[in-house]
């Protein structure tokens, strides 16, 4: 094109159009780009995938989050664990989901929680011990390893084993009085229960 036999308004409007297609390519390149950022991949054998409704969200200790997923088909709602550091969200991003239908793929595992130590007939909870032990607690006596130093933002793996081999791992927050047990005989009382931990969340969209 001889753009010296261009007239001022064709050319200006040969720019114009230049522009337009400039940022349209541009937009087009940014909305692949993130396209392929979000891009959600199969679950993993571990993994299972869902549809539901988030109904709440509340923070624990960070990066813990509870978030309570109302599933219709199923006519329930479950309460999942999601850390927050594991995944693209940030706060603001994760709370805007509330009352947002939501794909998720999450994990479902049994996990042991401490509902007392005791060392040398005292529980280690002082007055926060319980006054009895529900039904389905159950107990091992054994020495108590994996408590050397407080925990930090996250709970800490502990471990009683018995005499005879047997074993319950738990995740605790250690505190003072764990770590002076640690290494020490003790007599753990525990509960077993079903976790489900959120491992990818995004909205779903028209």
């Amino acid at each position: 094109m001889n753009f010296t036999r261009l007239k001022p308004y064709h050319f200006l409007l040969l720019i114009l159009c230049l522009g337009v297609s400039y940022a349209c390519n541009s937009q087009q390149k940014n909305q692949s780009d993130q396209g392929e950022g979000t891009e959600v991949r199969e679950p993993t054998e571990d993994e299972l995938r869902e549809i539901g409704r988030v109904v709440a969200i509340e923070d624990g200790a960070y990066p813990m989050y509870s978030i309570t997923i109302d599933f219709s088909r199923a006519q329930m709602q479950r309460s999942m664990g999601f850390n927050i550091e594991e995944s693209e969200l940030d706060a603001q991003g994760l709370m805007a989901l509330k009352g947002k239908e939501v794909e998720i793929y999450y994990t479902s595992e049994l996990e042991h929680t401490m509902v007392d130590m005791v060392v040398d007939c005292e529980s280690i909870l002082g007055e926060s011990a319980p006054d009895q032990l529900e039904d389905g607690t159950k107990e091992l006596f054994g020495i108590l390893s994996g408590a050397e130093s407080l925990s930090g933002d996250l709970p800490t793996e502990i471990t009683i084993t018995a005499s005879d081999g047997g074993s319950v791992s738990l995740k605790e927050f250690v505190f003072d009085e764990m770590v002076q047990a640690n290494g020490k005989e003790v007599t753990v009382y525990y509960i077993t229960s079903g976790v489900d931990m959120i491992t990818l969340l995004r909205e779903l969209k028209d």
